[in-house]
């Protein structure tokens, strides 16, 4: 659902190889409500959102943040941790979802694996303080 919110309602059959040309088809879905999605996404990773490991990246990234709650047949509860986004916000050519589980919480967690793949991919320099989050391996 993140890349048909990136492509404005376009859903596309994901492939690697670059020779195929894409495969899409355009949903039925209101572009006002693709619009608010798209700017909730943005404000997810921007100040006074959730995804704080995002706040200053360049480019901008358009993001959502997750803490799905769990139970295990034991009883033994626990969140795992998730985070799904696309960047440029406004011109996209990369998304990413990370799942950690168990992993406790997205902005936390995910977050910042999201922040290192993003990067990596736009080869840009890494300024963030990994250590001023939990359970970010390197």
């Amino acid at each position: 659902m993140t890349n048909v919110i990136a492509a404005g309602g376009k859903k596309c059959v994901p492939h690697l190889n670059k020779a195929l040309s894409p495969q899409c088809s355009t949903l039925k879905i209101d572009n006002k409500i693709l619009e608010i999605v798209k700017r909730g996404m943005i404000g997810a990773c921007s100040k006074d959102g959730t995804a704080f490991p995002l706040f200053d990246f360049k480019p901008q990234v358009a993001c959502k943040t997750g803490t799905a709650e769990y139970i295990l047949a034991s009883g033994k509860t626990g969140t795992h941790a998730w985070l799904t986004a696309y960047a440029p916000a406004e011109d996209p050519t990369v998304s990413v979802t990370v799942l950690v589980e168990g992993g406790g919480e997205g902005s936390r967690v995910a977050a910042p694996i999201a922040r290192k793949v993003l990067v990596k991919y736009f080869g840009v320099e890494d300024k963030f303080n990994y250590a001023a989050v939990s359970g970010v391996g390197e």
